[in-house]
């Protein structure tokens, strides 16, 4: 994920309730990164 090469800390805390809903990624140094879902038609 391109999110952890942004992240200098080495824990990051995920935060996904399921596949339809954003979800959240913040390290302790309270950065904040949101995941937005996508659905492919394959």
């Amino acid at each position: 994920l391109d999110i952890l090469r942004h992240s200098k800390d080495e824990t990051v805390h995920f935060e996904i309730s399921d596949s339809y809903n954003p979800g959240m990624v913040t390290d302790s140094s309270n950065a904040l990164f949101v995941l937005m879902p996508m659905r492919l038609d394959v």
